[in-house]
């Protein structure tokens, strides 16, 4: 990520592997396996949600957050920086779909 933040990697495809990375990590298997499913909704979320922001890139500083507690061995402080990160993304999803989706619900319930 920081590379692509300099201009040198692609933005969403460090992004992704950023997180595939957390999840490969955790050595939990159940997790792994959901790599390939993570790798495309991330794909999705990414691109909307930086569309959103008016960004081009994930922010660095957030995600060295979580990488630097991972690598100090802090599972609870890395677990609550990726889920701030989430939360944020679910956040300006759900402010930017919710009106559309009740647009649609009117139409649907008025026909």
């Amino acid at each position: 990520m920081q590379a692509a933040d300099s201009g040198d990697d692609d933005p969403l495809d460090s992004d992704i592997a950023f997180h595939v990375a957390v999840l490969r990590a955790s050595r939990n298997r159940f997790y792994t396996q959901l790599t390939g499913f993570t790798s495309t909704a991330l794909r999705f979320s990414i691109r909307m949600t930086n569309r959103y922001k008016g960004v081009r890139l994930g922010s660095v500083a957030e995600h060295r957050k979580v990488a630097d507690a991972i690598s100090a061995g802090k599972p609870a402080e890395a677990g609550e920086a990726m889920r701030r990160l989430i939360q944020e993304a679910l956040d300006i999803i759900s402010r930017r779909e919710a009106p559309a989706a009740t647009r649609r619900f009117s139409a649907v319930s008025n026909r």
